[in-house]
């Protein structure tokens, strides 16, 4: 069970960042601060359970 969420967790992840970056090719200035946080929450994640 546990597994599980997790491998939703990392897909919703990637489909957040996906579409970060598309936001980011339309507005560059607003997007720089939400990627520094995004990589600061990923980190915190990765932290806590490793994901392979």
């Amino acid at each position: 069970m546990q597994k599980k969420s997790n491998r939703t967790f990392v897909i919703l992840l990637l489909i957040v960042y996906n579409m970060l970056k598309e936001v980011k090719t339309m507005r560059e200035q607003n997007t720089d601060a939400v990627d520094e946080l995004l990589i600061k929450y990923t980190n915190a994640k990765k932290k806590k359970f490793k994901v392979i």
